[in-house]
């Protein structure tokens, strides 16, 4: 499963559904950050791994990109950029995907 956002607030949340929920142990969560250039990539991984309590080691490397709508014309509003979470394995995946599925048909 994936989810990406930038509100540390529903990363929280989505956290603690793969966590408690879903029973997805630690080493499957992995998370990366998408960032701009200029930022500072160690502020953002404390930042992110604070919110999260995954560890900087589960971190892949940060993705810097520049964002092709703003090309720098903007303020950049994201102090530390969106993190994308990758969580569980195919199983969970099938399994949250059924759980969608009956919920979708009993509305």
């Amino acid at each position: 499963m994936r989810f990406a956002n930038s509100d540390p607030e529903l990363i929280k949340v989505f956290l603690k559904f793969c966590r408690k929920v879903c029973k997805i142990p630690e080493e499957k969560i992995k998370a990366r950050i998408h960032l701009y250039p200029g930022m500072d990539v160690q502020k953002a991984i404390r930042f992110w791994s604070e919110v999260t309590r995954i560890s900087p080691e589960n971190f892949y490397k940060p993705q810097i990109q520049v964002s092709r709508t703003s090309k720098r014309k903007r303020r950049r509003k994201l102090p530390f950029g969106t993190l994308h979470l990758v969580c569980g394995n195919t199983e969970t995946f099938c399994k949250v995907k059924g759980w969608i599925q009956g919920i979708y048909e009993k509305v």
